[in-house]
């Protein structure tokens, strides 16, 4: 193997031997190496000193959100670690960086039940309406989960979807909310005999297409967007279930992580706010009555 490889050219051949890679994990890579060569020049890796990766992660810090920040550093630090296993480097310039990542709490935003069935009958057509309840009542990743759906993996009899394999997060099963049940029965009617995918319209283009079709529903709507158009249905939905189910079944049924939940997807809610309010009255007066349904002490065993 040779050792003079240049940045791009290592990113390129790390990829490209992680066969394990999903597509989505590629284009990440892709976009690491691009502000890798230009943060700090498509030069020999042996070159790359700590003091230079040190102030690239602090560049990076000052022009991005932490989050990006962060996944950026952290797939150079990656890529560089098994140049250093390889023998291309003898350290790691990337070893002990890294950024703190912290989610924007200014992006995460919770679209209530009623907002979203009103964005839900404005959508232009059936194809938009199934993806938007998809993401909002199931929790789908868009675009790449819809998708990945074919019809065998909708069960209309015990109301369930399998999210297949070759997905981010891989294989998955889930409940087939009503919501999101009655729009796929609509569109199942439109569908061909023939017909493969669930979704077979604009898939070549679908992440603008679909955003589009969202974009327009919320104009007819008579609302405004929200920061992250389809992460934060997401997010609305899993603090939803949240509400109804144990962590570990959201869990399981969304295909991340309860930590990942907390520090990215859930949040306080206005009905959270409401049930609040009389809360403390209801608990105390409870405890109280429950003091005076005491009977006195006798001091007799019971």
């Amino acid at each position: 193997m040779k050792l003079d490889w240049t940045l791009s050219e290592w990113f390129d051949h790390y990829v490209k031997t992680r066969s394990d890679f999903a597509e989505s994990t590629r284009k990440g890579f892709n976009t690491a190496k691009n502000a890798a060569v230009s943060g700090l020049g498509d030069r020999i890796l042996s070159e790359i000193t700590v003091a230079e990766a040190r102030q690239y992660a602090r560049n990076l810090a000052s022009d991005y959100s932490s989050e990006h920040a962060s996944k950026l550093v952290e797939r150079a630090k990656q890529a560089l670690e098994m140049a250093k296993e390889s023998r291309i480097l003898a350290e790691n310039p990337f070893a002990d960086i890294s950024l703190r990542s912290k989610p924007d709490e200014e992006r995460k935003f919770y679209l209530d039940q009623a907002t979203s069935k009103a964005v839900l009958q404005h959508c232009p057509h059936v194809h938009a309406a199934a993806v938007f309840a998809l993401a909002r009542w199931c929790g789908l990743r868009i675009p790449h989960e819809p998708l990945a759906l074919e019809w065998h993996h909708v069960d209309f009899e015990s109301r369930r979807i399998t999210i297949p394999t070759g997905t981010k997060t891989g294989t998955r099963t889930l409940p087939l909310f009503e919501e999101a049940f009655e729009q796929l029965q609509l569109l199942h009617l439109e569908a061909t005999d023939d017909q493969a995918f669930v979704f077979d319209r604009a898939r070549a283009s679908a992440g603008t297409t679909w955003r589009n079709w969202l974009e327009g529903a919320i104009v007819k709507a008579g609302l405004s967007g929200w920061p992250k158009l389809w992460v934060n249905l997401r997010a609305s939905c899993r603090t939803d279930l949240e509400d109804r189910f144990p962590a570990h079944v959201c869990d399981a049924w969304l295909g991340h992580s309860t930590k990942v939940a907390k520090k990215h997807y859930l949040q306080v809610t206005p009905e959270h706010w409401e049930a609040a309010h009389g809360a403390p009255q209801t608990a105390h007066g409870a405890a109280h009555g429950a003091e005076r349904a005491q009977p006195t002490d006798t001091g007799a065993e019971p």
